[in-house]
């Protein structure tokens, strides 16, 4: 029934006298043929497995490297104790200090190419500022980007391994 002028809206084909219409969001109109809600099953929210805390590797070279590792998210950090010195020493001392992370940074970087040419890959050494210190280095940006870059090989690598073995499947 039409609220401002009573009279009730009649179907032209059927001739059928509906309830109640529905307005149309879009045009305004008023349909007589109600919709269906979606009934299709909802699928259940799912965490993407790359967002997901892996257990402790059973790897004990890669569990050894996790604790050796001082990374920047680590609640704790050597840096906290360089950070006052800045402030509280003269700008002479600064720069000093600046050069100082900068030899042991690049004697860190050294120090990793000798291991790493040795196959010793669960000992890591990082300079005390290396959170900081790394956002300039090229060599640590380049290593983060390839790493970044092997990442992304690995899942695409995956991926098209699980599809040859599931076209081999179905072949089978």
């Amino acid at each position: 029934m039409d609220f401002e002028t009573g009279e009730d809206y009649v179907d032209q084909e059927t001739g059928e006298v509906a309830d109640q219409g529905l307005l149309d969001s879009e045009t305004g109109e008023i349909e007589l043929i109600r919709k269906q809600p979606n009934l299709a099953a909802k699928k259940p929210f799912k965490v993407p497995p790359a967002y997901i805390k892996q257990s402790e590797s059973c790897d004990p070279t890669k569990a050894a490297t996790k604790r050796l590792v001082l990374t920047n998210a680590s609640p704790f950090s050597p840096m906290i104790f360089l950070f006052p010195s800045v402030f509280f020493f003269m700008p002479i001392m600064a720069c000093i200090l600046a050069v100082v992370e900068m030899a042991l940074h690049a004697w860190a970087h050294r120090k990793n190419s000798i291991l790493r040419s040795n196959n010793i890959n669960f000992i890591y050494f990082q300079s005390p500022m290396h959170g900081l210190i790394s956002q300039f280095c090229a060599k640590c940006r380049y290593e983060s980007t390839q790493d970044a870059i092997g990442k992304l090989q690995d899942k695409w690598n995956r991926r098209f391994f699980k599809f040859g073995m599931e076209c081999v499947k179905q072949i089978a």
